[in-house]
This record gives C-alpha cells, structure tokens and sequence, in this order.
C-alpha cells in the first residue's frame, strides 16, 4: 500500500491511499481490531456525552431526555435521511445543527454543545455503515450504506473526487490522521453488483430531491 501526503490540517494529516489496502490475513486482523476499536470508542463517546448532560443539570430531566443524542441514534438519524452534511449549510440537514436543535450561527465550536457534535462527529466518522465524502458542495457529507448502491449508479455523474471515502485513522501518537480512499475502490464487491442491476430511475429515486437540484444547477452553469 502506497500513500500520498496531499494537504495537512492543523494537526491532521491528509494521505491518498493509492494502490489498495492491505490482504489477506492481515486485512482480516486488522479489521477486527477496527471494528473492536470502534465499538471502544461509541462506548466512550456515549458515556462522555451522557456525563456532560447529567453535569449541565440534573434538575432537567425531561430536556435531557428531548434534546440528548448518542452515537447510535446519530446513526439512525442518517439513515433516516440518507445524506446529510456534517456542519455546513445546503439542501439537506446536518449533524452539527441537528445536535443542537436549531440553526448555528457561526462556527459550531463555539456552540454549548459543541464537545458533543465533536464527539458524535467523530463516532459517525468511525462508523462503517456511513461513507464520509465530500459529495455536496466539496463540503463533508456522511452518506448511509443504504445508498450506496444508487450512489455507485450514478457515481460518473459526480465526479470521482466527490466520491473519494475520507477515513480518520487514531494513530499511536494521539494524532488524527485521514485516510481518503479513492473511488470505487472503496466500492463493496456486493454494492458494486446491487448497482449494476439498478436503473438509473430508481438510483435518481432514492438519492431524492437534492440530486434533482444538484443537476438543476449544473444545467443552468452549463447554460451560462
């Protein structure tokens, strides 16, 4: 496996996985260590999330109960939806405004419940149901599995790029570094096959209204 450094953030260093993963048994070791890791880390951001709610106030039980998210039902929600954005604003909703219940008015770090959008952000990214693209507007935008056979249909139509899968590995460091996967080779052979024996009708179907707009917009660019 060869990867390219291409940008770095803050802290965060991006890579290009550009010739495969890694085979065979190791693939399988590694991978149950992921999913062992992942499991770890819903565990922790579950528990910290419920300890910072019982510290903002126990007397309100009932909004705790209304207002709180844990991971698992963060992942709900995108299922629910299909595709949403992880902070920014667009044609669908995002997680960060979903945590907090309304509209953020600048950046949602600052917001009282920005340690628990960090903390569910994190878990969603984590999560193997949720490919983590930059789909909408280059923006980052968590889409659930159940579309990604309807995605794969219409992948020419996106770009490859927009499809590319962003990974945060936790190294031994502490340090979080990102993976970005090309498109399709993180493609599941099993998705690849459900895309194949899809229309484009009903791929356009379930990916909804924002695909509709998305290619309203790139005809009247194209007009223009």
């Amino acid at each position: 496996m060869r990867v390219r450094t291409y940008t770095t953030i803050g802290n965060t260093e991006a890579m290009k996985v550009e010739n495969g993963g890694f085979g065979g048994l190791t693939h399988r070791v590694q991978g149950l260590r992921e999913n062992c890791e992942l499991s770890r880390i819903v565990r922790q951001v579950d528990a910290v999330i419920a300890i910072s709610w019982q510290r903002r106030g126990s007397c309100h039980n009932e909004d705790l109960t209304r207002n709180q998210m844990n991971s698992i039902q963060a992942i709900r929600f995108i299922k629910k939806q299909g595709i949403i954005l992880e902070s920014a604003h667009g044609s669908v909703p995002n997680l960060a405004e979903t945590v907090a219940g309304k509209r953020i008015r600048g950046s949602w770090w600052a917001h009282p419940k920005g340690h628990d959008i960090f903390l569910l952000t994190r878990a969603v990214r984590d999560s193997d149901d949720i490919l983590v693209c930059r789909l909408m507007h280059s923006k980052i935008t968590y889409v659930h599995r159940r579309l990604w056979p309807a995605l794969v249909r219409l992948g020419r139509q996106f770009g490859d790029e927009r499809l590319d899968r962003i990974r945060e590995v936790h190294t031994s460091r502490g340090k979080h570094v990102l993976h970005v996967v090309s498109y399709p080779r993180w493609v599941p052979a099993e998705v690849k096959l459900l895309a194949r024996k899809m229309s484009e009708t009903e791929a356009i179907s379930q990916l909804g209204e924002w695909y509709l707009q998305a290619c309203n917009r790139r005809s009247r660019g194209a007009a223009s």
